[in-house]
């Protein structure tokens, strides 16, 4: 399955994901995302449009915390 992230994004501004499974480490590792429900999935960061965006993060664990990564 996919968790949507839906955020209101400003141009020019890259987007991507983050996950860790323990938030009492600090390694934060690049998570798989697609830009639709059914699209492919990647890693390379998103650019944002300055409308609503939404990443649909695939979700490989059970219990699994995420957070967005704005460049």
């Amino acid at each position: 399955g996919r968790l949507r992230m839906t955020f209101l994004s400003v141009p020019g501004k890259m987007y991507s994901a983050r996950g860790t499974t323990n938030l009492t480490q600090a390694a934060w590792a690049p998570c798989a995302f697609a830009l639709s429900d059914t699209g492919p999935l990647q890693t390379i960061p998103a650019e944002g449009n300055g409308d609503w965006f939404s990443l649909y993060l695939a979700i490989e664990e059970p219990a699994r915390f995420f957070r967005l990564i704005v460049e």
